[in-house]
């Protein structure tokens, strides 16, 4: 199931015009996210999209423009639950 989500990802990734290195970023943050739940994208709540990046501020203490690709690449792989 993960592979399937990875593919479609890098595909529609492709085909809107990513360059190589954005590509790279974004699915980096979705692996990040999945592997810091434990779980597939589509089984991630709002709740728990605000908790991760909530952690990865004040926990981890991620620079602004780190956490601005992160929830680029969130948004932009179609989570559902993320709001434009």
């Amino acid at each position: 199931m993960m592979t399937d989500y990875y593919q479609r990802s890098m595909k529609a990734l492709q085909l809107a015009g990513m360059s190589e290195r954005t590509q790279e970023c974004y699915t980096r943050s979705i692996r990040k996210l999945v592997e810091f739940f434990d779980k597939t994208p589509d089984h991630i709540s709002e709740q728990e999209l605000e908790d991760y990046f909530l952690h990865r501020r004040n926990v981890d203490q991620w620079a602004p423009g780190t956490l601005h690709i992160a929830y680029s690449g969130v948004k932009f792989s179609g989570f559902p639950k993320v709001r434009h």
